[in-house]
């Protein structure tokens, strides 16, 4: 096990955050390295970790960046196995380090990640080498290696509000160490490195002045490719087949002196990329790279963006952070020099899902939905389930209900959801209510994002079922809805709760939160804690720990027949938001039909109803997950022109990911808008788990008027291959499963 008492944090001695002076915006970038010896045989595994982040390299080849997103108590390390950047003889490993610690996220001014949690500047390694003898010998960090705060450079934030990830970066490749990763550069600056204290893993019991606690990381690193499918969009100063030759055939683009020019390029799908721009020559010449999910307009010609000092020389520049982005728009203003662009390119880097679910029917244009619906999941997970990629690249426990169900139906992986459901347990305070995001900087609390975190474990299990896991966090399970007790008033419903009462940007509610839900009493949200009351209960059952199992299913009958008593409007045959207001929404009726409050025929009509009824409130996309759940449970799943409107309406444009809105607020890729790839799968298919881990699984087809549907769904087991058709004489299923999971047909 690495960092018992071995590696130390360092950083560099003429820090400036030390000397409490503020550098280059507060954003500091250091760079580290050492040489050591390798021969012919010699393998060697690197553990590493650093605050804010780091990127690797052997013998100047960039091996990885990390570490995956933790907190402070839960510092994730990564361990690489680097032997084939080896060469016989001198080798040297060098890291480059940014520390966002000494600024605090805001949504305006120079801002950082805040999903990126931070405490000190500080960077550790420990090298473990093997000879070919099997003679194992480790090499850590301590004073021995060198460090060199980065002064090339600085950092800015663009005006665009209620962006809280990177900052733009400008950098002076004069003051960029060139050669820096293989110790070719000027020896001037380096110096040995700081040392400040030993990394501990959370076992240790002894005190320390660096707060980390070192835990191995939870899930696989990401994976990085070039897509190459950017293409000239217009330019007044290049031709199309100019600028398409640079992308796609590295040919080059020469500026003459004292010219300002451009150019815009589109990418065939949005990209969440490490941008690569190869030039050379150019002394004082300004590359500027401006990043936008739409397109440039007059009135909103920037974006995003890196700026480029050319110095004369050649590089290859490439910021340390991915960039989100369809459309680059890249400005160049030169000198007393030429300069020449040699390349420009992309490299998307995800999460590593394998696609293994497929869909195909009668309706060709569903397999749009479940194309871009997967194009989504891949933008919006990285290190952590995110909302979006461009704004804030959060972690919500709401999004990520949505966003875990898409990953398993279409991928089989569970990782990053088993993660999210410990960080979540990890971010609940002295009370057991857990954060509405997490990892971040910036504490947030959504009382029904606590209650879609319960619910997320219980998917989890049903489709994977890993009691392991569940185990560990059902305590944090039941504090968090034993929380709510107190908030249950004399009529066994939720009242006059605090934090943000937020369950979807519906129309007329305010900060998202339904009629009643602020400073009253809610039938929404008190609809939804007696759902996760229910599949708490059930959970609990399956992994044997039964001491709460009648508690909470008492607890949710008392909240089911109290919607029942005081928030059904007889009148118009619904129900309403609120018991003391008359606003009726599809969500509260969808789950209530969730909570059991209603069922048969009745519930049909309600589902039915609800759906297309213009004099109601109606969910967002995000909410709209929810509607379709109800909608499926009462049986009212029937028509996809009108469960998948939204979507369907939104396929039509020139978009490759699901926006925030269908009116576009904000954000043109929005994890929460992936839902059709699990309508497709888990309803039209109907494929479903019915016991844990898809040991039993129920097939029951909605048809929807297609005349046929075919696809797979993976599960533990392997994958169940789904085919049905349908005629004047009904309709024909096949079903082929792997023979350790019971299929129940319906």
């Amino acid at each position: 096990m690495p960092f018992n008492n071995t590696a130390k944090w360092i950083w560099a001695v003429n820090d400036p955050f030390n000397a409490g002076e503020k550098f280059h915006s507060g954003v500091q970038t250091c760079r580290f390295r050492k040489k050591f010896e390798a021969y012919q045989g010699t393998k060697m595994t690197v553990h590493i970790s650093a605050d804010s982040r780091y990127t690797l390299y052997i013998n100047g080849i960039r091996v990885t960046a990390g570490p995956a997103k933790g907190d402070v108590a839960h510092q994730f390390y990564d361990s690489i196995d680097v032997t084939q950047y080896l060469k016989t003889g001198e080798n040297v490993i060098a890291v480059s380090v940014i520390n966002y610690s000494s600024i605090f996220p805001t949504y305006s001014g120079i801002t950082v990640p805040v999903s990126i949690m931070t405490a000190t500047p500080a960077f550790i390694a420990e090298c473990d080498v093997t000879d070919a003898n099997g003679e194992k010998r480790s090499f850590f960090t301590d004073a021995s290696w060198l460090a060199k705060i980065d002064t090339a450079i600085s950092y800015a934030q663009y005006s665009e509000p209620s962006t809280i990830t990177d900052p733009c970066l400008t950098i002076d490749m004069s003051k960029y160490p060139k050669g820096w990763t293989t110790g070719e550069d000027t020896p001037l600056g380096w110096e040995n490195a700081r040392e400040i204290d030993f990394g501990y893993t959370p076992e240790c019991i002894m005190d320390s002045c660096v707060p980390f606690r070192l835990i191995p990381r939870m899930i696989p690193f990401m994976r990085e490719v070039y897509e190459n499918d950017a293409s000239f969009e217009r330019s007044e100063d290049f031709s199309q087949s100019e600028i398409d030759t640079l992308l796609l055939k590295g040919g080059n683009v020469t500026v003459g002196e004292k010219r300002t020019v451009s150019f815009v390029v589109k990418c065939a799908r949005e990209q969440t990329a490490y941008p690569q721009i190869s030039f050379k020559d150019g002394k004082n010449a300004v590359i500027t790279a401006f990043y936008r999910e739409d397109d440039f307009t007059p009135d909103r010609p920037a974006g995003r963006y890196d700026k480029i000092i050319a110095d004369g020389r050649v590089h290859v520049f490439e910021p340390e952070n991915f960039r989100t982005f369809r459309y680059v728009r890249i400005v160049i203003e030169t000198a007393d020099e030429p300069i020449t662009l040699t390349g420009l390119r992309f490299r998307f880097v995800s999460y590593p899902y394998n696609k293994k679910a497929k869909f195909a029917s009668s309706e060709k244009e569903l397999e749009r939905l479940f194309d871009i619906s997967f194009r989504t999941l891949q933008l919006c997970s990285h290190e952590t389930f995110e909302d979006c990629p461009y704004y804030e690249q959060l972690q919500y426990a709401g999004d990520t209900n949505v966003t875990s169900l898409l990953a398993g139906y279409m991928t089989g992986d569970w990782r990053l959801t088993k993660q999210s459901l410990w960080q979540f347990y990890w971010s609940q305070d002295n009370e057991g209510f857990p954060q509405s995001r997490y990892p971040t900087r910036v504490p947030q609390k959504i009382i029904s994002w606590a209650l879609l975190w319960v619910i997320t474990a219980y998917d989890y299990y049903m489709h994977t079922g890993d009691k392991e896991t569940i185990t560990g966090i059902a305590s944090g399970l039941k504090r968090c809805l034993e929380w709510f007790y107190k908030y249950l008033g004399n009529r066994d419903l939720l009242c006059n709760l605090p934090y943000w009462k937020v369950v979807d940007w519906v129309d007329g509610w305010v900060g998202g939160a339904p009629d009643g839900a602020i400073g009253g009493t809610t039938a929404l949200i008190s609809a939804q804690y007696a759902v996760a009351l229910q599949k708490t209960a059930e959970l609990l059952s399956y992994i044997g720990d039964n001491a709460k199992v009648n508690e909470y299913n008492a607890v949710a009958a008392k909240i089911v027949n109290a919607i029942n008593a005081y928030c059904f409007d007889d009148e118009r045959g619904y129900y309403k938001n609120s018991p003391d207001l008359p606003a009726i929404s599809d969500s509260v009726n969808a789950w209530a039909i969730l909570a059991g409050c209603v069922s048969g025929e009745k519930a049909k009509d309600i589902a039915s109803r609800m759906l297309t009824d213009d004099t109601i409130q109606h969910a967002t996309i995000y909410g709209r997950f929810y509607v379709l759940r109800g909608a499926a449970k009462a049986g009212a799943y029937e028509d996809l022109s009108v469960l998948l409107k939204p979507w369907l309406n939104l396929s039509k444009l020139d978009i490759t990911a699901w926006p925030e809105s269908e009116f576009f607020i904000r954000s043109m890729c929005h994890a929460w808008g992936g839902a059709p790839a699990h309508e497709l799968l888990a309803e039209v298919l109907g494929v479903k788990p019915t016991k844990p881990g898809f040991t039993e699984v129920t097939i029951s087809p909605n048809p929807c008027g297609l005349v046929f549907a075919e696809g797979i769904v993976p599960t533990p087991y392997g994958d169940i291959s789904v085919q049905w058709m349908q005629d004047e004489t009904g309709l024909k299923l096949h079903v082929d499963a792997p023979k350790d999971v019971k299929v129940i047909c319906k």
